[in-house]
């Protein structure tokens, strides 16, 4: 059960909030959504845009998860950990029309920094530590 910032703090407010992650190179980091069920932004972002509607129809076989021994939809088989998520939920639904997702996604666009992306501080010459360093 991950419920979120709650985990942390310890405050019922907090549940079911998570921290937003660094949108740089946001596009090359698909899968998205933190159980990897969106498989593109356009999906994620008309999905988050209605998180209430997104959660009615959320698709189980979509996320990337690993094998795991325990039955990881547990929380989403009871209805009132269903109706703890809805409640969790403070962000009114936006309408969003495609011409405004496009102009999301080329704004997360220009967040690309190929440097990054292609590593560019490379392999360092020398560790700190003295331990070798691989090559």
């Amino acid at each position: 059960r991950d419920v979120g910032r709650m985990r942390v703090t310890g405050n019922p407010d907090d549940a079911y909030a998570f921290r937003t992650p660094s949108l740089r190179n946001v596009t090359k980091t698909a899968p998205y959504g933190h159980t990897g069920a969106y498989f593109d932004l356009e999906s994620f972002i008309k999905a988050h845009s209605n998180p209430a509607a997104a959660l009615d129809e959320y698709d189980r076989t979509k996320p990337v998860l690993p094998a795991l021994e325990d039955n990881p939809w547990w929380v989403m088989d009871r209805p009132d950990e269903v109706l703890a998520i809805r409640a969790s939920i403070t962000m009114p639904a936006q309408k969003l029309s495609q011409g405004d997702i496009e102009k999301l996604i080329a704004f997360l666009g220009a967040l690309e920094d190929p440097q990054a992306i292609e590593g560019r501080l490379g392999i360092p010459e020398t560790e700190p530590s003295g331990l070798p360093i691989d090559r």
